[in-house]
C-alpha cells in the first residue's frame, strides 16, 4: 500500500529528476543524455591557387554528446559560387553515434581570378546548435622568409678559438620554398667555414624551418668579414646574404709624435729631450719586444740620444688602452744633417715594424746668388750696357760677411 508520505517523496524525487535532466551545466544530464555537435575548424581559409588547379580542406564534425546526432543537411551558403566549390560527405541525412566523428572535404578549384568567399551550413538535431555557420575565405599565396639573426658577428677569446653560430630560416608565408644551395660568398676570410648542416637541402612548407651553421677560427688577430649565402627559388628570396663579421682581440699600435724634427741646432749644443709616446688602441696586450735607433750611416745615430729606457725588461707589455713614453735629444758633434729613425718592434699584425723619422740639422752659414751668370750680350766700344742685377741671399743659419 502506498501511503501519502510515500507519495510526497516520490513526487519530490521526480521533480528533482526533472530538474537535473534540463541542467546545461558541466557534468549534467545533458552532456551524457542528449548529442552535441562540435566543429573543426570554425572558419576555413584556402589558399588562392592558379586557375585550372584546386586545393582542398577537411572539416571534421563530431558528436561529444551522449546520445545519437542527426546531421540533417551539410549545404553552401548562397554567396558560396558552387562552380568552384565542392564537398564531399556521406549522402544527408546520416547519424553520428555518441563520441562519433564524420570528415567533409572542402574542395576549391578556382576558374578565374581573384578571392573567393563564402560558408559552409550545417543543420543538425544539436538542441543547442541546430545550425552552424562555417566561413570559407581564400587568402592569396604569399611568400615571407624570416631569417634570423640577420647577421652573424663573432667574438672569439683569442688565436685559435673556435666559434660557430647559426643561422635560422623560417616559412610563414603558405608558399613552399625550397632550397636550392648554401655557400660562403666571395671575398670571404679563409678563417670562415661552413658546418655539416650546409648539405641540407629541404623544401620548407608554411610552419617549417631551417638552420645554417657557420664556424669561425681566430687566426693573426685583426677583423674578417664574409658572407653566407642562401640561394631558393622563390623569386623574391632568390638569394639570401647573411653578413659575416668577425673580431678578435688584437693590438692596435698608435705612436704619437708620428715624426721628430729638431731642426737647426748649433754645433756641441744639446736640445731638450722630446718626449715619444706609444699608446695601445686596442683590445689586447701590446707587446713590444725593442726600441731602438735604425741602423744608418756614420756619425747619424751617434748626434741622438733615447731616454727613459734604462733598465727596461724586454719584452715591454702595454695592456689594451694602456701608454708608455720615453724621450730622445739631438747633440750634433759634427756639422752636417743628421737623419735616423727609432724603431719599435712589436706584435702589432697590421704594423709589427713601426718606425719615427727623426731629423735633425747644424746650423751653418748660406749665400745663394741669382743668377750664377750674366751675359751682357754685344755692347759697342765705349758704351755702357744695360744694367743687369744680381740677387745675394742668406739662406743659412748665420750671419754672412761679404
Amino acid at each position: 500500500m502506498v501511503t501519502s508520505s510515500m507519495r510526497i517523496w516520490l513526487s519530490v524525487l521526480l521533480f528533482a529528476l526533472g530538474l537535473g535532466a534540463c541542467d546545461d551545466g558541466d557534468g549534467g544530464l545533458r552532456d551524457t543524455l542528449f548529442p552535441d555537435l562540435q566543429v573543426e575548424p570554425d572558419q576555413i581559409v584556402l589558399n588562392v591557387v592558379p586557375v585550372g588547379d584546386s586545393t582542398d580542406r577537411v572539416i571534421t564534425l563530431r558528436n561529444v554528446g551522449g546520445a545519437r546526432l542527426l546531421i540533417e543537411s551539410v549545404t553552401f551558403s548562397n554567396a558560396t559560387d558552387g562552380r568552384e566549390f565542392s564537398k564531399e560527405h556521406p549522402e544527408t541525412p546520416f547519424i553520428l553515434e555518441a563520441s562519433g566523428e564524420q570528415e567533409v572535404r572542402l574542395v576549391y578549384s578556382p576558374r578565374d581570378l581573384g578571392a573567393d568567399e563564402g560558408a559552409l551550413i550545417i543543420e543538425s538535431t544539436d538542441a543547442d546548435t541546430p545550425r552552424v555557420v562555417i566561413p570559407i575565405v581564400t587568402a592569396m599565396s604569399d611568400t615571407e622568409l624570416r631569417i634570423d639573426p640577420e647577421r652573424l658577428v663573432y667574438e672569439v677569446a683569442g688565436e685559435g678559438t673556435v666559434d660557430t653560430k647559426s643561422v635560422t630560416i623560417s616559412n610563414l608565408g603558405n608558399v613552399p620554398v625550397a632550397v636550392l644551395d648554401v655557400r660562403l660568398g666571395e671575398g670571404t676570410s679563409d678563417d670562415f667555414d661552413l658546418t655539416a648542416d650546409a648539405a641540407a637541402r629541404p623544401v620548407l612548407a608554411q610552419g617549417d624551418q631551417v638552420s645554417y651553421s657557420v664556424s669561425y677560427t681566430a687566426r693573426g688577430g685583426d677583423f674578417d668579414v664574409g658572407s653566407l649565402i642562401i640561394a631558393t627559388d622563390d623569386a623574391v628570396y632568390g638569394e639570401i646574404l647573411i653578413p659575416l663579421e668577425a673580431v678578435q682581440p688584437s693590438p692596435e699600435i698608435d705612436v704619437t709624435p708620428p715624426s721628430v724634427i729638431f731642426g737647426a741646432v748649433d754645433l756641441d749644443t744639446e736640445t731638450p729631450i722630446e718626449q715619444v709616446f706609444i699608446e695601445n688602441l686596442g683590445n689586447a696586450d701590446l707587446t713590444i719586444e725593442s726600441i731602438a735607433l735604425a741602423l744608418a750611416p756614420a756619425p747619424n745615430n751617434e748626434q741622438f740620444t733615447l731616454h727613459g729606457l734604462e733598465g727596461v725588461e724586454w719584452p715591454l707589455v702595454v695592456p689594451a688602452e694602456g701608454l708608455i713614453e720615453f724621450g730622445i735629444n739631438y747633440h750634433p758633434t759634427v756639422d752636417g744633417v743628421h737623419e735616423t729613425a727609432i724603431v719599435i718592434t712589436n706584435n702589432d699584425t697590421d704594423e709589427s715594424v713601426t718606425t719615427v723619422p727623426v731629423r735633425g740639422r747644424v746650423r751653418a752659414p748660406c749665400i745663394a746668388v741669382n743668377p750664377m751668370a750674366m751675359n751682357f750680350g754685344l755692347v759697342a766700344l765705349n758704351q755702357d750696357s744695360a744694367r743687369n742685377q744680381m740677387q745675394i741671399v742668406n739662406c743659412g743659419d748665420l750671419p754672412v760677411d761679404i
